[in-house]
Parts: structure tokens; sequence; C-alpha cells
């Protein structure tokens, strides 16, 4: 019987240079845009928000064959164990009438209507409960990609996605920006220089972690194994070794798996 989970996390990317960054510099966070649906209970206008965060998949290689034609051919794999050490959390999915989703604005309204602003706890229950928040994700919609939407509905949930988000409280004290209006996340330069200041929030892992290394064609196979060898992060000859044998192409996985 086949596994319905991996037991890895799956990051995908969309070019080896991107892979190589991630396996030399950790995971860095970068805004992500998401959208945000109304609540039948609470009717507000569509929002379109991003927010830091790095995303996986708990996906079996064999069935990623969709996810790569959405996110790229290029991925690296961790273990589950690593995963929750770092407090990667699993999605939870809502739709426009879905109760978890009215439920969390439920709450939201209730802080700010019935607690005072002057209330010591009210900014850190508002806060604990947009961090639930930054843990939801629509059902399916419309994946942001560049500098347009796609045109295909995507069904996120489709995807298992695990997230890691900073904590809101780390983003406040190194007076980081917690998230971007699209407005300003469509400005390539102003979303380049906040995916910057997120370097001092990295989500780091050891090569040990590393069970998974996609790359698109066999070509690729050498140059990731060089860009090992001479990374900043001092991989071990050791380390070089067994993760060579941890390698695939997704070609292999489109036509094999």
């Amino acid at each position: 019987m086949s596994n319905l989970s991996a037991n890895s996390l799956f990051h995908f990317t969309s070019n080896l240079n991107y892979l190589e960054s991630i396996l030399q510099n950790d995971f860095i966070p970068r805004f992500s845009l998401e959208h945000i649906l109304e609540s039948s209970e609470h009717p507000l206008d569509d929002i379109e928000m991003a927010f830091p965060m790095v995303c996986f998949c708990d996906i079996p290689l064999s069935q990623t064959t969709q996810h790569m034609n959405t996110y790229g051919n290029y991925a690296i794999g961790l273990s589950k164990e690593w995963g929750l050490k770092n407090r990667v959390t699993p999605v939870q999915y809502y739709y426009r009438e879905s109760p978890n989703f009215d439920a969390f604005l439920k709450l939201l309204s209730f802080i700010n209507e019935n607690i005072e602003e002057d209330n010591t706890h009210k900014k850190e229950m508002t806060m604990q409960i947009l961090r639930v928040g930054l843990y939801k994700k629509i059902y399916e919609g419309s994946f942001f990609r560049g500098s347009d939407y796609l045109k295909d509905v995507v069904k996120f949930y489709d995807e298992r996605e695990w997230r890691y988000v900073p904590e809101l409280s780390d983003l406040v004290k190194l007076k980081l920006y917690p998230s971007l209006e699209k407005k300003d996340f469509l400005n390539k330069k102003l979303r380049e220089d906040r995916n910057k200041s997120m370097e001092a929030l990295k989500l780091k892992f050891e090569p040990k972690d590393i069970k998974y290394i996609v790359v698109k064609e066999d070509n690729e196979i050498i140059p990731i194994v060089e860009s090992l060898k001479k990374s900043k992060r001092k991989y071990s000859y050791e380390d070089v070794q067994i993760i060579t044998t941890r390698i695939i192409t997704s070609s292999q996985i489109k036509e094999d798996f």
C-alpha cells in the first residue's frame, strides 16, 4: 500500500541557481502573495497580502509531477523530523463557507470589539490570532508567479503544504516588516529589499537532514556536486559522498515513478 504522505518535506523551485543558493545559504523566508477570501458570515473585500515564509509539500515523489509543473523541476527534500524540530507546520485549508475561517474571524472581531485598547493582553492576543491565520490557506485559487497569476486554478489542497513563518515577535524585535500589501509586493525593488532583510531569520538545516536533491536533467548532477564541494557551508567529503547518492532528476521521476 502506498503512503498518502511522504517521510520528507520537499521545497520545489524553478531553477538550479535557487537550489544552489539554498544548499549554500539555508532557507531565507521570502514574501509570498496570499489571496485571503471573504467569509460568508463576515463579508469583507477579498484581500491580497504577502507574508514571509518558506513552503514545503508533503507529497511522495511519485505524485509530484503536477506540483513540478506549477513550482519547478528543482527541489530539496529534508527529513520530516527536521521539519518538526524547526516548527515547520501543516497549513489548514479553508473555503469561502468554511466554519474554521468564520471562527477565526469571529475571534479576531471579538478581541477588537470587546477588549479595551489599553488592555495589556490585547496586543498579544491579536498577534497570536493573526499567527494562526498565517497557517491558513484557501482550498483552491489562483497562483501568483512572476508578475501575474497563472491562468489555471490551482487546487492548493493537493499540495499538502507545510509552512515555516518567522515568529511575529522576532520580526517586531528586528524591526522587520511582517507583511506587504499587493502594490508593494509588485514593486520588484521593494520586494527584493524586504526579502533580503529576512536573511536575519534563516531556516537552517544540516547536511544530515538532506534526504533528496532533485535537478531537472542528468547534465546538472555534476555541477550540483561541484557546487557542494565549493560551498561556503563546508560540506565535508563524507557529506558530499552521501548527498551525491541522493540526487535524482525530475525527468526520472516523471518517467519511472
